[in-house]
């Protein structure tokens, strides 16, 4: 059977993306922080922090393809594929929707002045079959129950796609699923369907995806550049980000939208990062890699869970003196911090596990993990 190896670049590349996304999401609670007890606090923002959602989708792209290689010969590659898609995906979203519902039923029980309006049945429903059927859909915007999971939407999506795509010629494969990614956005656009979810699926961000698969296509093919070129590339892709010489992508609410803006502001400029990376010898595993590579390998676990230790530590800020005493900018260290170590056990003790264990279940008899080297979205 044929395999790929681990990129520990990619690896070390899923954990920035994720951090990215910690550092946006807790600068905002420090921002509300400030409001509630009349302090100050200025954002730092050198890079729009949600391009880590962009280096992810293209990540996720690249490494769903690039490890296709170990269901060409399966005797059932679709099934298999999609079965550990599933086993890597639901158990830790799943859960991290379970403790959000709780959540906002204990806000609701304590009398929370901002607590969320309890979800539905058919919102909760619909939430854990990853269905984008709440929204503005004209946007592109949808929103699950636990709003991070919007990103999960695309994922499984696309994961859709690849699985129906999937043959024994990884070319072939190559060239069904970026033919279904543009088809269904041509289709959309021409007929202009603001229906969800379908409004939802036909968004330009979805072409992050296909740049991914490009990336990991030159990769299999044998494509290796010199090191300043790929140097270059990931110096290009971070400028432009840092520059956004196209213009700010367009918001609502600090949501970036999903449509071309966002695309070419954002996501080639990481689709050029996150080929300057793979293009080439990898990196070495050392002791200073070791950290990085833990918090790639616990992206998932970082990008679901962190909202939940944000929430722990505002209360503390909130009711604690002595920790109200901390300048803010700390506090957003602090729910850094804390948050990737949560990440970390939470993979090592939750998300490896459940993705075997479920694995299994789905597939009797597979031996092989779905828990390693997957891409993950915010």
């Amino acid at each position: 059977m044929t395999t790929a190896r681990t990129i520990f670049s990619i690896q070390i590349m899923r954990g920035i993306a994720a951090l990215f996304v910690v550092i946006g999401h807790g600068q905002g609670m420090a921002r509300e922080l400030a409001a509630a007890t009349g302090k100050s606090f200025t954002t730092w923002a050198p890079v729009p922090w949600g391009v880590g959602v962009d280096l992810f989708f293209v990540i996720s792209g690249f490494i769903i393809f690039y490890s296709s290689a170990k269901y060409e010969s399966d005797a059932q590659p679709r099934r298999a594929f999609y079965a550990h898609r599933i086993a890597r995906l639901v158990p830790l979203y799943w859960t991290a929707t379970a403790l959000f519902i709780a959540l906002v039923a204990t806000k609701k029980a304590l009398g929370f002045a901002q607590a969320d309006a309890f979800p539905s049945a058919r919102e909760i429903i619909a939430s854990l079959l990853f269905l984008p059927l709440d929204g503005t859909g004209s946007n592109g915007l949808a929103f699950p129950v636990y709003d991070l999971g919007w990103t999960l939407n695309y994922e499984m999506y696309f994961y859709t796609l690849f699985a129906l795509c999937l043959t024994s010629s990884y070319l072939r494969s190559a060239a069904r699923v970026l033919s279904c990614l543009a088809g269904i956005l041509l289709l959309g656009a021409l007929l202009g369907i603001d229906v969800l979810p379908f409004a939802f699926w036909r968004q330009p961000i979805v072409l992050e995806f296909a740049c991914g698969i490009l990336i990991a296509v030159a990769l299999r093919r044998g494509v290796s550049l010199p090191g300043p070129v790929r140097i270059a590339l990931i110096a290009a892709g971070a400028v432009l980000i840092v520059w956004l010489p196209f213009g700010q992508p367009e918001a609502v609410s600090g949501t970036y939208l999903n449509g071309w803006s966002r695309f070419y502001t954002l996501g080639l400029p990481a689709a050029l990062v996150i080929a300057g990376a793979a293009l080439g010898p990898d990196i070495r595993k050392t002791v200073l890699s070791a950290l990085p590579l833990e918090v790639g390998d616990a992206s998932y676990s970082l990008y679901l869970l962190h909202p939940f230790v944000g929430f722990v530590v505002s209360m503390a800020y909130r009711r604690i003196g002595a920790v109200q005493a901390l300048p803010l900018p700390l506090v957003v260290g602090i729910i850094i911090v804390v948050a990737a170590i949560v990440a970390i056990l939470s993979y090592r003790l939750f998300e490896r596990p459940s993705a075997r264990i479920v694995s299994q279940w789905l597939m009797p008899g597979a031996v092989k993990s779905a828990a390693r080297v997957e891409p993950r979205a915010q």
